[in-house]
């Protein structure tokens, strides 16, 4: 096949008009990994209107359409782009492409990489706490009504909760993800919320009074019914955030260096400052400090991805022990050269872990869902 003929196929992928047969062929080559999916890479960057498009279409389309979860990762200005669990194509800074399965150079000493059955990424599912103590597994639940509290009823609707009736008192749930859990949630108010893992949520049952007010812990992303006679609020430890918008993220993990709040769109205060879209004010000893972050690295979680910019060793294993619920160890002190890249969150714990070998990360495996960071 030419260069031309190659173009013209990715043209047709990329705009969704490539015919099943075509889509087969195309599947196979890609999945291939061999020299012919490199030049189907370079075909796309031309065919597409610039490297952005490319990025943004391409390869979404291939981790949807195509059933590949992406892994693209640099490290020493090396990026990775890995399907399912094989790595496909490596850019070296100044555009050289090459495939990594036959020019990567191995590391000594890595751990062969051996889980009884391997790890499964974390899935939906969390635990509902009544007001009377008793819970609920949202993983094993059926849809429909799962809880009666009084006149009102929590139903399960396709792996979220939602809330049907007035309650007759003032009354608490609280939703919490273990790790490796996620979880999506409607508000009596209309608002959305979704729970990273190892997260929870403590919200009334119906908002009374001049405000409504949550309490988390762990990473939340609200999209909020705006009322300004009622303003949302949420409590994060002695911090609050007042909404005077629609929708933001709040990453509080207790073990982060400091409590960010996102704003995506709206207005919030935070510290008696008031955020624009497209800032994330970081919290840290009682300081604020307002920065411009890239919206869709902070949200990749909600959106099936692991998103790096310039994160260290330690950032990366942290939001991996969550998702995968595994224990991670430092020995020594560790290569912290940056990684900026994305992680398709849907890759089992071993395939993640081969594609950070490719890219020179030093480990061993202890024993299962145990691993050790080396020098």
């Amino acid at each position: 096949m030419t260069n031309e003929e190659l173009q013209d196929l990715t043209r047709k992928y990329l705009a969704g008009t490539i015919s099943s047969e075509e889509r087969e062929w195309l599947q196979a080559w890609y999945r291939a990994g061999t020299d012919e999916a490199l030049e189907l890479h370079l075909a796309a960057r031309d065919a597409a209107e610039d490297e952005t498009t490319l990025q943004a279409h391409l390869y979404e389309k291939i981790r949807t359409g195509l059933g590949a979860p992406v892994v693209r990762m640099r490290r020493r200005r090396l990026t990775v782009h890995w399907a399912a669990a094989a790595v496909v194509v490596v850019l070296i800074g100044g555009g050289t492409y090459f495939t990594l399965n036959r020019h990567a150079e191995k590391s000594p000493g890595i751990a062969v990489i051996h889980y009884k059955g391997d790890v499964e990424p974390g899935h939906n599912g969390a635990v509902l706490h009544l007001s009377n103590g008793s819970t609920v597994m949202l993983d094993s639940a059926r849809n429909g009504t799962i809880a009666r509290q009084g006149t009102v009823a929590a139903v399960k609707v396709n792996g979220a909760l939602e809330y049907v009736g007035k309650p007759d008192a003032v009354v608490y749930n609280e939703i919490t993800t273990g790790r490796g859990r996620q979880w999506q949630l409607t508000l009596p108010d209309g608002t959305k919320v979704w729970l990273n893992a190892a997260s929870s949520i403590h919200y009334p049952l119906a908002f009374t009074g001049t405000e409504r007010e949550v309490e988390i812990t762990g990473e939340v992303y609200f999209e909020v019914m705006h009322n300004v006679k009622q303003p949302f609020r949420v409590k994060v430890g002695d911090q609050v955030i007042e909404d005077i918008g629609t929708a933001f993220n709040v990453n509080a993990y207790g073990d982060e260096p400091a409590i960010t709040t996102t704003l995506v769109e709206g207005a919030v205060m935070i510290g008696g400052v008031k955020l624009k879209p497209g800032q994330q004010a970081a919290i840290a000893n009682d300081r604020v400090k307002v920065a411009e972050v890239n919206v869709d690295q902070v949200l990749a979680w909600k959106n099936g991805l692991f998103s790096f910019e310039k994160a260290d060793i330690y950032t990366v294993m942290r939001q991996l022990a969550r998702w995968y619920d595994v224990d991670v160890k430092f020995e020594g002190v560790p290569d912290n050269t940056p990684f900026q890249g994305e992680i398709g969150r849907s890759l089992t714990l071993a395939q993640v872990l081969k594609g950070l070998e490719q890219i020179h990360v030093h480990f061993r495996i202890e024993e299962d869902k145990r691993i050790v960071i080396l020098p």
